[in-house]
């Protein structure tokens, strides 16, 4: 096992002393990975929580799974997290409600596209789960309003479109988020 210990304090005596535990974790499993733009993977996931916490404030397991959604296939594969247990241990360690943890790593499994899954399959899997779409429409919020790929555009549209035909707003969804949503999508096709 890694020693997270090491780098949390390491990290809280350099620059990021106002960050949480949960953030640097989420610094940490993605260290020296890149987003197309170039700037750190890490700003992602902090993103997409920031956008959770501002449509639902008081819900923990969403925010905190928005931190951790990309770990399990971005940063077990890098080697910044060695598997699912060492993020399990990780993240016990710093939440302390037992409840809360599972609740996390449910989502975070549900937000993780198997490698060569289908997408329409994926997404099927993430509408059985509220707070796992609500991680999921914040995440493709981000990606459209940071220089999305024409694949990214078209994907997302698809889903939109896809729930907007097939019953509208999922009930889990605040009407902001979908606004925002909605929104991401007009922009990006401009």
């Amino acid at each position: 096992m890694k020693d997270f210990g090491a780098f949390r304090a390491v990290v809280r005596e350099i620059l990021l002393e106002n960050l949480d535990d949960a953030q640097i974790l989420s610094q940490y499993a993605h260290r020296g990975q890149q987003r197309r733009t170039g700037e750190p993977y890490s700003f992602h996931p902090q993103r997409v929580a920031d956008i959770v916490k501002g449509f639902y404030p008081d819900d923990e397991a969403a925010y905190y799974a928005a931190l951790f959604h990309d770990i399990i296939e971005d940063a077990i594969p890098t080697g910044n997290i060695e598997d699912e247990a060492e993020l399990y241990t990780f993240i016990t360690d710093i939440i302390e409600d037992d409840t809360l943890v599972d609740e996390i790593i449910g989502v975070v499994g549900t937000l993780t596209k198997p490698s060569g899954g289908d997408y329409d399959a994926y997404i099927d899997i993430v509408l059985t789960d509220p707070t796992a779409l609500r991680v999921k429409i914040a995440d493709m919020i981000h990606n459209l309003s940071d220089f999305p790929s024409e694949r990214q555009r078209q994907k997302y549209s698809d889903v939109f479109k896809r729930l907007a035909t097939t019953g509208g707003k999922p009930q889990s969804i605040s009407p902001i988020q979908w606004k925002a949503f909605e929104d991401a999508i007009k922009n990006a096709e401009k």
